[in-house]
Parts: C-alpha cells; sequence; structure tokens
C-alpha cells in the first residue's frame, strides 16, 4: 500500500476507515490475501465470520495466554486478583466484547476492543461504539481491527485485515510493548487463521464460481 503526504510525489490512498479511529499506533499487524472471488463476496464472508470459533480453533490461543502469564512464572508477584482470571479466555468471551464502529458496506469494517490483557490478570471493558475514539481511561490499550477489500484483476480480491493498539497512558504503553514483543507472532498466525477461514467461506459460495 502505498501512503504519503503528497509533499514528494508520492501517491496519497483513500482514508480508510480505521483511520478514523487510530490514525496513529502503538502496534500495527496487517495482513493480506489474495481470494478468488468478487470483492462484495469476500468482504461478506469476513464480515460474518465467527470469530468465537475462529479463536477456539486456533493454537495462538494457548500461546497468547501462556505469554500473558510469562512474567508470573518468571519470578514476578502474582497481583491478588490474578487467581480469578480465567486459564484460557473462551471464545464467547472473547468476541462478545468486540463492538462494531463503523461499516462501509462491501468495502470495510472497523471493530474495536478495550482491555487489559498485557499482565497478570485479563480483563475487558464494555465500551459503546459512540463513546470508542473519545475513551482514555489510564491503564488500557484499544485494539481496532478492520476488514477491508478491493479488486485484484478480474476474478479476484485482496482481502485485507488491519489490527491497531492505542494505549490510553505512558505506563500502559511500556507495558503492552513489553507484552507484543511477545505475542506479535501469535497474533500474526490467529490473524492468518481469521482470513484463511474467511477465503475458505468466500470461495465456496456460489457467486465465486
Amino acid at each position: 500500500m502505498l501512503r504519503g503526504d503528497g509533499r514528494r510525489g508520492v501517491p496519497v490512498t483513500a482514508k480508510l476507515l480505521i483511520d478514523e479511529f487510530a490514525p496513529l499506533a502503538d502496534a500495527t499487524l496487517a495482513q493480506t490475501i489474495v481470494v478468488a472471488a468478487p470483492p462484495a463476496v469476500a468482504f461478506d464472508a469476513a464480515y460474518h465470520l465467527d470469530l468465537a470459533d475462529v479463536w477456539r480453533a486456533s493454537l495462538s490461543l494457548r500461546a497468547l495466554t501462556t505469554l500473558r502469564e510469562l512474567p508470573d512464572k518468571l519470578g514476578r508477584r502474582r497481583r491478588r486478583d490474578a487467581a480469578q482470571a480465567p486459564a484460557v479466555l473462551d471464545g464467547d468471551d472473547f468476541s462478545q466484547y468486540w463492538v462494531e464502529l463503523a461499516l462501509k458496506p462491501d468495502h470495510e469494517v472497523v471493530y474495536g476492543l478495550v482491555g487489559r490483557f498485557f499482565g497478570a490478570t485479563m480483563s475487558f471493558e464494555r465500551v459503546a461504539p459512540e463513546e470508542f475514539a473519545a475513551f482514555r481511561q489510564p491503564g488500557y490499550a484499544m485494539v481496532v481491527l478492520a476488514y477491508s477489500v478491493r479488486p485484484y484483476g478480474s476474478e479476484r480480491c485482496l482481502l485485507t485485515a488491519e489490527t491497531r493498539t492505542v494505549t490510553t497512558d505512558e505506563a500502559a504503553r511500556r507495558a503492552f510493548l513489553r507484552y507484543w514483543r511477545l505475542i506479535c507472532r501469535p497474533a500474526r498466525y490467529l490473524t492468518g487463521r481469521i482470513l484463511e477461514a474467511a477465503r475458505a467461506e468466500a470461495e465456496t459460495r456460489p457467486a465465486a464460481r
């Protein structure tokens, strides 16, 4: 993707919906896959994908949970409420905290998630879509996930999943970046699983043949 500020002749792409919620991020993860289906079909498959099922099926679930608890396993003092934290976050529990922030039908959808998931205790906040952009409670990370499609030749398209994470204060930023160094690869794997699931669904639909 070409991006620039227009001052040196670099083409500037059209603004994405995700830019409205996370124009700058502490961490970004973006992956693209070729789908043998029209853009609208691929987008619909991604839009209706059950994230809970993907999360349950992914081996990254246990990897992410294990890495989240790694500081304690290395000898750090466990927080008092850590005993109440689930050992593994269930797919339904995970998916219910995502909120749809914006939608451009057949082109792009943006979801948001707010939580503390970079320490010994994992917790999430239910934030209404209209309150998401203004959320600034200290100690949290705001995750923005977007699916977008664009044509790729006459019979295929490119499906992109992009995640941007923004922290709400400096302490959360430092903690999150330590955590991100550990989980960026499992997170990439999980994103790839989501894209593969969407592609498989799209390419089996009659409109794709």
